[in-house]
């Protein structure tokens, strides 16, 4: 993810335009990890990496930053990014 920022921030400032960051957090994700298990918190990325495969475009990059208990995940977009997450 990390590559993918590095070349999205190169290419903005060669040829102009916008760039979206947008971080998602779950919250009390550790501690759906200790009480439930693994498998569990495995449940819950699936589904929300589902509901933002639905909208995303095919010019956005997503993907996950952090540790198995501590989980974040950031989408990058150009343009329409931060109005789309706005708008949810």
């Amino acid at each position: 993810m990390y590559r993918v920022m590095q070349a999205e921030i190169a290419r903005v400032s060669r040829y102009g335009g916008n760039l979206s960051l947008i971080m998602f957090d779950y919250d009390n994700f550790k501690s759906i990890n200790d009480t439930h298990g693994h498998e569990a918190g495995d449940l819950i990325l699936q589904y929300g990496t589902s509901l933002l495969l639905e909208v995303l475009r095919q010019e956005d990059t997503f993907g996950r930053w952090g540790a198995r208990s501590s989980c974040s995940s950031s989408l990058v977009t150009a343009g329409r990014g931060v109005f789309a997450a706005q708008k949810g």
